[in-house]
């Protein structure tokens, strides 16, 4: 019944024109002893090229200074960022040109060493601003070219 099925599959493939399709017709009828023998053909895989990230991963310290707000990072494509408080704080972040006054609710805090990750958007400005001197982590991560042309149209069409 099986050979049937090939059979039949073979006679399709070979109506349906086409080298390929001829090709694959040829390649369904059954080996034989001599066939079953030899070994298969061997199909090398071309190779493909590798996804290349320009930009770079960035990991470095920022001092924040008492009652100042700085600009720490500015997006040049889809990036993954993550920030560490390493010490008291209050420190606030956010994408707004002025955070200040630093509890008013123009950013968001960061907690002592617990960190926040997320993602800006090619042009996104990222601030932060402290009442005191602290320490913050920043970890920046470019995307892949492909997670970024994702990225930009599920902007587009409002996830």
């Amino acid at each position: 019944m099986a050979s049937n099925n090939k059979k039949g599959l073979r006679r399709a493939l070979t109506n349906m024109g086409g080298a390929g399709m001829r090709e694959m017709a040829k390649n369904l009828a059954d080996p034989g002893e001599a066939g079953r023998s030899q070994p298969g053909q061997v199909i090398v895989p071309q190779t493909t090229q590798q996804t290349v990230v320009k930009g770079r991963t960035d990991i470095f310290t920022h001092f924040t200074t008492a009652g100042g707000q700085a600009l720490v990072f500015s997006a040049p494509k889809w990036t993954k960022v993550q920030l560490l408080l390493e010490t008291a704080g209050p420190v606030v972040f956010g994408t707004r040109e002025n955070i200040l006054p630093v509890l008013g609710g123009k950013g968001a805090l960061l907690l002592t060493n617990i960190p926040r990750e997320f993602t800006l958007s090619p042009g996104d400005r990222l601030y932060i601003a402290a009442t005191a001197g602290n320490r913050v982590q920043i970890f920046t991560e470019p995307y892949p070219w492909l997670e970024q042309m994702v990225n930009s149209l599920s902007a587009l069409i409002g996830r």
